[in-house]
């Protein structure tokens, strides 16, 4: 029987779960993780797959480039679900985004 003025107790779990904390080194070795993989992959992918005579196979380097960027950023998002890898999901990502944005202007340059 339930006491008048007395609430019910509530059965909550403990107050020792895992921690939140994001490690700044674990955010800086994603984003570095990410900026060296896209800068030595994109170049490596399209001088291997350069032809002078005809441009058949720079789909294939495109292709190549753009799985290689969605797997980068599928293994960054899941590491950013997890607690223990959220630090370095993040660099991953933040790392993938400031990659893509320096080989765009790495080309803008070349065009020019």
């Amino acid at each position: 029987m339930e006491e008048h003025g007395q609430p019910p107790k509530l059965d909550y779990r403990t107050p020792e779960a895992p921690s939140r904390n994001v490690f700044k080194w674990n955010v800086a070795a994603g984003v570095l993780l990410s900026i060296v993989t896209v800068g030595v992959a994109v170049p490596v992918v399209l001088i291997a797959s350069y032809d002078e005579t005809t441009h058949t196979r720079q789909w294939v380097a495109w292709v190549i480039l753009l799985a290689l960027a969605g797997a980068i950023g599928v293994v960054g998002w899941l590491g950013s679900r997890s607690l223990r890898w959220r630090g370095m999901g993040r660099g991953i990502l933040i790392g993938l985004g400031v990659a893509v944005l320096l080989e765009g202007v790495c080309f803008l340059t070349l065009m020019d």
